[in-house]
């Protein structure tokens, strides 16, 4: 197969930029972070702006090299970057740092890598490569194969473990499945079956400490017990496990229509929020900047969304829609679940918020993501099999 050559004036630049306004708005926010740390010993503080800056750069320059590669290429060897990102989540487990208790880095010397991370593009590809060339995935039993696909990794991220990261598996392989053409009623079986196991492993496969989230969790949004004793254990639980949901909200809720103004947020100069910079970077938004700011990034990731499904749209490859699939499925859960644990719609899971939260392995695999749309979308396409999905 010939390779085909980039096409700038197909190159989506809405994309590109919402893709700078969001970093630009991450470095803002990053920045806040530093100056509000001055209050405090300034030696004793990382400056998340300067190396979140360097991550946007590695981003971008990585990004490039995947949009310059054809992604039929890429799919070609999907199967290849599935097994050596296999091999490397293996690797976490014999030669990987541990960090507050969680095993899932490997140590490069200047930087860190986190498999998992691009483990989740790893996943897309290989479902796209799978499912484009089969059509068994209308029936129950085609449904085996790229299950098995996703649940390979996952099982992995488990273990290390990372819950949140495991989690985004599900909706990508879900979506992709839709995508292709599986039957609604076949994926709702899965999802019950799912719902039907969830007691097990809620008892067998979570942590202690994950498990403890969920009671909080339930705690937080539950009715108060009328016993004395029980009420006593409730405002206990809440008390020792629920800090960082209970402050991430009263940032939240401070903030108001137009917030507190640039690193003068009170949450955010006493570091009262836990990880502020990464994974609760909202609780940032909401309280300096209020209900507009956080109504501008939902707008910012709302044009980033309705641009990807553009491009799947028009893409006349079947392959190429499924890869852009998978991809804008990926960052909207994320970005949707990052902020529902910050509000306390759901249980905190540690998943970060694309392109704003503080980290080298979020940041980048978010614009190799991105990348590999547009990379969808800037070249013409030629049909070659079937045209569309039956």
């Amino acid at each position: 197969m010939n390779a085909e050559p980039l096409t700038l004036r197909r190159l989506d630049f809405r994309v590109l930029g919402v893709l700078a306004a969001l970093a630009l708005l991450g470095w803002v926010l990053q920045a806040s972070i530093r100056e509000a740390a001055m209050e405090g010993s300034i030696e004793s503080r990382v400056d998340f702006a300067s190396k979140q800056a360097t991550w946007y750069a590695v981003g971008a320059l990585v990004g490039t090299l995947v949009l310059l590669v054809p992604y039929r290429r890429i799919l070609d060897h999907a199967y290849l970057l599935y097994a050596g990102g296999i091999l490397l989540l293996l690797a976490v487990f014999a030669v990987g740092t541990s960090i507050k208790g969680a095993r899932r880095w490997i140590d490069l010397g200047p930087a860190l890598l986190q498999p998992s991370e691009l483990m989740k593009l790893g996943v897309i590809l290989v479902l796209a490569r799978y499912v484009r060339f089969r059509d068994d995935q209308r029936t129950l039993r085609g449904l085996a194969v790229p299950f098995l696909l996703a649940a390979v990794p996952m099982a992995l991220v488990l273990r290390q473990p990372d819950l949140g990261t495991a989690l985004l598996f599900v909706p990508v392989l879900f979506g992709v499945l839709y995508a292709s053409g599986a039957r609604p009623r076949h994926l709702g079986l899965v999802v019950a079956m799912a719902v039907a196991c969830a007691p097990l492993v809620y008892a067998v496969v979570l942590k202690d400490y994950q498990r403890e989230r969920v009671r909080t969790f339930l705690a937080l949004h539950g009715s108060k017990p009328e016993s004395e004793q029980e009420r006593r254990a409730h405002e206990a639980l809440v008390r020792q496990e629920g800090y960082q949901a209970e402050q991430s909200r009263l940032a939240v809720a401070s903030g108001g229509i137009l917030g507190m103004g640039w690193a003068e947020g009170p949450q955010n100069r006493s570091g009262a929020v836990p990880e502020h910079q990464t994974d609760f970077i909202f609780t940032v938004v909401a309280e300096e900047f209020g209900f507009l700011g956080c109504a501008l990034l939902a707008g910012l990731y709302g044009m980033l969304f309705l641009f990807l499904a553009d491009i799947a749209r028009r893409s006349r490859d079947p392959a190429g829609k499924l890869l852009v699939t998978g991809v804008l499925v990926l960052l909207a859960v994320q970005g949707w679940v990052n902020v529902a644990m910050t509000v306390g719609l759901a249980p905190i899971t540690g998943v970060p918020l694309p392109f704003l939260s503080y980290g080298g392995g979020s940041t980048v695999t978010s614009f190799m993501a991105v990348a590999l749309a547009l990379n969808v979308g800037a070249r013409p396409g030629f049909d070659f099999g079937p045209t569309d999905f039956r």
